[in-house]
């Protein structure tokens, strides 16, 4: 266990912090992988009243550092969906800090981000088939493909991972959980 907070506090110690103590990484990315990940998202707007987590935490005054933790700690939660189990997710984000104090943090991100595009984005699409919410899916399919074309044809290759952006993707999380449990 002290590898793992041994690894998640070089993280922590390598990333951007701001004159305000905002954690922000930033990452490069391959553009077609960044559009798949944003666009799976935007299956959140059908759900009855998504705005309320969206509004709760873009506007809840709350440090930057925490909503870091806090993005952290969903991420296990959102990804134990994808392995039907707690461990497994805390066993793999372990495995992404430690890659992150091995090799460093882009490594632990094209790592996430190759889990996101090939495992977490299919599975997400897999239970919204399940659910029936096929709207989500249309809207989702069209996202995925306006953003292969905006972000192949501006050349996007950074990822700025700001505390907003971190807010927007706690916003999805607590939707899908809300829609998951229910």
């Amino acid at each position: 266990m002290t590898s793992v907070a041994s690894s998640l506090s070089f993280v922590f110690q390598n990333t951007y912090i701001s004159n305000t103590t905002a954690m922000q990484f930033q990452l490069q990315v391959k553009p077609i992988q960044l559009a798949v990940v944003a666009s799976h998202g935007i299956t959140d707007f059908d759900i009855p009243y998504f705005w309320l987590e969206y509004a709760s935490c873009l506007l809840t005054p709350v440090p930057d550092v925490v909503i870091t933790v806090l993005f952290l700690c969903a991420s296990v939660l959102h990804f134990a969906e994808d392995f039907q189990s707690n461990k497994l997710s805390v066993i793999f984000h372990a495995l992404l800090a430690i890659i992150g104090y091995r090799f460093g943090l882009q490594d632990a991100f094209d790592a996430v981000f190759k889990y996101l595009c090939f495992f977490h984005v299919p599975l997400h699409y897999r239970r919204c088939a399940m659910k029936g919410r096929f709207k989500a899916l249309w809207l989702a399919a069209a996202s995925t493909m306006l953003g292969c074309v905006y972000t192949v044809s501006s050349s996007i290759t950074t990822l700025h991972l700001s505390s907003t952006l971190q807010r927007i993707v706690l916003s999805h999380i607590l939707c899908e959980r809300r829609v998951n449990i229910f």
